[in-house]
């Protein structure tokens, strides 16, 4: 919590945000309570059942994914609370805080469990996309329940074969007049199946032109597992070391009925939206990991013991220059990259210097 003030606080001044007519109603200690609030919450909600969660992992029987004991009642607390809208504007049904601040909490909702936060991790950018893309009817019907956690929401892009080339994209959209049927299989999908929201919101990237047509042939949709009855399937779960409760699916679409969401051609440009912030997201992602890490060193390295001091008296690792060295080497890369990606954010929000925040996104995503 000290790193995380004095980074936004401190080194960036966010409170001078204030001063934006977005933000006049906030203040510095208005930022400080809701950080002391996810701190409490992480704590108390989340961290209690990261141990479970990593024992007994993410269940896959009969086409449904359940996730572990303790999972859904803490996806409860967390939707109430209003963490999802945090960042969303007062007029559209959030909080209206920065986004910086919303981040903040997801890091340290993340060090707490990591597993839980892959289901209502991505809610935000798929909101954010509703908002920006979506017509009428569809951010009357979809956004109010993605704000309440009513809904989760996923992000389907990548394919076997698929993967930082999306130009390979496979799965297909057909017109049928009225509508759209989706055809394909998406793999790596986070939330992509799980028992605590009451339904799943899913954007899927999808080839709408030739395949010579590359990235300007592909448009985006929105469908959801209950109302494309059945036509949407879970064909496995990824084992992934340390994510055993995150509940990444492979999904396959068949006939899928789905809606266009803003213009035909313009799905990978529309995705890149949520795609940036995803990228911030998942920088202080490996900053909370590196935090916790960090931390459960420290303390075993102070406890174990490990030969003699020159008094003759039980040494424990610390007593060891280069133990201190390694460990004092995890802080200074855990307060650098907390640091680059919050100057990342805070330039977002501030919107002055496009071309440091085109250079710091994907930096903060390969250093973090």
């Amino acid at each position: 919590m000290r790193d995380i003030r004095f980074t936004l606080f401190d080194f960036l001044n966010l409170g001078a945000l204030t001063q934006y007519e977005r933000f006049k109603d906030l203040d510095l200690e208005v930022f400080n309570d809701v950080l002391d609030m996810a701190y409490t919450q992480a704590a108390e909600v989340l961290f209690p059942v990261n141990e479970v969660g990593d024992r007994v992992g993410a269940k896959f029987a009969d086409g449904k994914v359940t996730l572990p004991p303790g999972f859904k009642e803490a996806y409860k607390v967390f939707s109430e609370s209003g963490w999802n809208g945090l960042s969303i504007k007062a007029e559209d049904g959030g909080q209206g805080f920065p986004f910086a601040i919303h981040i903040a909490s997801q890091e340290l909702f993340t060090a707490a469990n990591v597993n839980f936060m892959f289901t209502p991790g991505l809610t935000h950018g798929v909101m954010g996309l509703i908002h920006e893309f979506g017509d009428a009817d569809q951010k009357a019907l979809y956004f109010d329940k993605v704000l309440t956690g009513q809904w989760s929401g996923t992000m389907c892009l990548t394919e076997p074969g698929a993967g930082s080339d999306l130009s390979r994209i496979r799965t297909r959209a057909t017109s049928q007049g009225d509508g759209w049927i989706i055809d394909g299989e998406k793999i790596f999908i986070s939330g992509g199946d799980q028992n605590l929201s009451d339904e799943i919101l899913h954007l899927v990237l999808a080839r709408t032109g030739s395949k010579e047509d590359g990235i300007k042939g592909l448009s985006l949709f929105l469908t959801s597992k209950q109302q494309a009855g059945g036509t949407i399937s879970v064909t496995r779960i990824e084992e992934k070391m340390g994510l055993h409760a995150s509940p990444t699916c492979q999904v396959a679409f068949n006939a899928c009925p789905a809606e266009l969401i803003g213009e035909l051609g313009t799905g990978l440009a529309a995705m890149f939206v949520l795609m940036n912030h995803a990228r911030l997201d998942v920088s202080l992602q490996g900053v909370a990991l590196a935090s916790h890490a960090h931390r459960i060193a420290k303390t075993y390295a102070s406890e174990r013991k490990q030969g003699r001091r020159s008094d003759g008296s039980e040494a424990v690792l610390t007593d060891h220059a280069d133990v201190r060295r390694m460990l004092d080497e995890q802080r200074c890369l855990e307060i650098g990259a907390r640091g680059m990606a919050h100057v990342a954010l805070v330039e977002m929000l501030r919107a002055e210097r496009p071309a440091l925040i085109e250079f710091l996104t994907p930096l903060c995503k390969i250093f973090c």
